[in-house]
């Protein structure tokens, strides 16, 4: 889980993605202060090296039993298994909270996030808004 020491190094982690352009659907600048003060330190898994952390992964709940995730992984650390750790965190996660379902709806030519869905043994579903839809196996993540 995040702790408090961790906002700004989330913050910047968010800022560093979204200065891609292409992986998540935030455009910078990304306002610091703003994101640090947002994130909820309970809903967030962090993947750290050494001090720093190389990814996160938050999850909303929602009031029908399922949590809608958003993840990010530092473009150094894709394709070593960040993600894939990301996401078994969180179904463990959610299985303490008896959330039933997980869904992560990522942009279809995010190959690192799909590769990560598949390791999961998550099912996907294609959306008719341009991204991909991940669940976790249903009532028994």
């Amino acid at each position: 889980m995040a702790e408090e020491g961790d906002r700004r190094a989330l913050a910047l982690l968010y800022a560093a993605v979204a200065e891609e352009r292409d992986g998540i659907a935030a455009e910078p600048p990304v306002d610091l202060g703003r994101r640090e003060a947002r994130t909820d330190l309970e809903r967030t898994l962090v993947a750290v090296s050494g001090d720093d952390i190389v990814g996160f992964l938050s999850v909303v709940e929602s009031p029908f039993g399922y949590g809608e995730l958003g993840m990010m992984v530092a473009r150094e650390w894709r394709g070593r298994g960040v993600g894939s750790a990301l996401l078994a965190a969180a179904v463990d996660w959610a299985r303490g909270r008896n959330l039933h379902k997980l869904a992560l709806s990522v942009f279809p030519h995010n190959e690192a996030a799909m590769r990560s869905i598949a390791r999961s043994g998550s099912s996907r579903r294609d959306g008719g808004s341009g991204t991909c839809a991940a669940r976790a196996a249903s009532s028994g993540i």
